[in-house]
């Protein structure tokens, strides 16, 4: 229903649809994303992909025959994680140094802490149609769309050697080749591709002029915690997305180091090269290595390699959220209404949060007109009333000061994971902790 009078709009977004709808509607996806797409408005479509998947793809075999048996979603998805559990046992028992045992046992652990909905949906579903990243951009051209970059994963390809990137750019100097190269060499089974409109002039080579009046936050963590920062010994960064970094210069360990410390606030790239200077001129008069960057401009290209890489985010606005715990907290009015359907919860910073149940009972009452002691003697009274149970050392808590001590804690851990998680915004009325 969607024609060229639905109008035309800088972002469409197409997320976990084109592989699961048959081909019909994905050319329509396509359609849609040329006709609605405004002259510099850009599309973004995931998909699974090629050669990865042609691996995953005979596991989804082996768990649709399974499950034949079983006629509800909830049973389909049980046995199909036990079959698979089965299955890695097996095989880890037979021969645990073979391909089939480690990609078993790895997709047997990812699925077991994946929700049901998304066990169903990558496996059980009844249309699921990985392609080949080439065959996916000659669709797009067909649809009068260009490929632009990926939104997440081109860490993927500067994370190898230097001598290998140098064979596989010597195989093609065509971009949709040379992506398609690094997909066979990681076995790639996810995309999500930004399009455009073809006959839009690109620039390919990444401009870092602009990263200086940007902000910058990170959330790769050092590995293991607390390193020594100024010794020599490298130090491993990895973000929740599994993109590692590893540097040995004492300079980027701390600059990476403070940005995971100060997460989720953001800090501006000039503050930045502030704390920069005077760390450098500390390792100069010490007698260290000179280091690399001397300038803000080379600061900003190594941000902005970075960034490329999924190590940090760069953001031109950050939106407001409070740092740290008010007198009268209060989320937003989303997040209270997505706490109170039970489903993760999208934070101020765009990002989808899993919380627990006691998370989710803090959550909904911070509207900005409680206190936290308003908040506290709520959750008591659901003791009270038997709509909640307190434990310690695997016993009930029935005491009254025992009671209020333990849930006293038990809000300020909620609180102030609430905030490091960029969920709340401060009071009613007041400025936010965070600009």
């Amino acid at each position: 229903d969607v024609g060229p009078d639905f109008g035309e709009f800088d972002y469409i977004i197409c997320h976990g649809v084109y592989s699961w709808v048959p081909r019909i509607v994905q050319d329509k996806i396509l359609e849609i994303c040329r006709q609605n797409l405004a002259p510099n408005g850009i599309a973004y479509v995931s998909y699974n992909t090629y050669p990865g998947w042609h691996f995953r793809g005979m596991i989804r075999e082996m768990m649709n025959f399974h499950v034949q048996p079983f006629g509800t979603v909830q049973e389909r998805v049980q046995h199909s994680r036990a079959f698979l559990n089965l299955m890695a046992k097996i095989w880890d028992h037979q021969d645990p140094d073979s391909a089939i045992a480690r990609c078993l046992k790895d997709e047997a652990e990812d699925l077991e802490k994946a929700r049901d909905s998304y066990v169903f949906h990558e496996h059980l579903e009844d249309c699921n149609e990985p392609l080949y990243f080439q065959e996916f951009n000659s669709r797009a051209e067909s649809h009068g769309l260009q490929y632009l970059w990926e939104s997440k994963g081109s860490a993927l390809a500067r994370s190898l050697p230097e001598e290998e990137l140098r064979v596989l750019d010597s195989l093609s100097d065509d971009l949709i080749r040379r992506e398609q190269y690094f997909d066979f060499l990681r076995r790639r089974v996810f995309r999500r591709t930004i399009l455009c409109r073809q006959e839009h002039p690109l620039t390919r080579v990444p401009n870092a002029q602009p990263v200086r009046g940007w902000q910058v936050t990170s959330h790769a963590k050092p590995v293991p915690d607390a390193p020594d920062y100024d010794s020599p010994s490298p130090v491993e960064f990895r973000t929740p997305d599994g993109v590692t970094l590893t540097t040995n210069r004492p300079l980027m360990k701390r600059l990476l180091g403070s940005l995971f410390d100060w997460f989720p606030q953001s800090i501006s790239v000039t503050d930045l090269w502030k704390a920069w200077q005077v760390d450098a001129e500390r390792f100069a008069s010490d007698g260290s290595a000179q280091e690399p960057i001397q300038t803000i401009e080379d600061l900003t290209q190594e941000l902005l390699i970075l960034f490329l890489s999924d190590v940090v985010e760069l953001h031109s606005q950050i939106p407001s959220f409070a740092a740290e715990v008010s007198e009268r907290p209060v989320a937003s009015a989303l997040a209270r209404h997505m706490a109170r359907r039970n489903v993760n919860v999208t934070n101020l910073r765009h990002f989808t949060m899993e919380m627990n149940n006691f998370e989710r009972l803090v959550l909904v009452r911070l509207d900005g007109t409680r206190t936290v002691n308003d908040v506290l003697q709520l959750l008591l009274a659901d003791v009270a009333e038997g709509r909640m149970s307190l434990e310690a050392q695997g016993s009930n808590v029935t005491g009254a000061e025992a009671a209020r001590e333990l849930m006293s804690n038990a809000l300020d851990s909620a609180l102030s994971s609430l905030a490091a998680r960029a969920l709340l915004i401060g009071e009613l009325g007041g400025t936010p902790a965070h600009e």
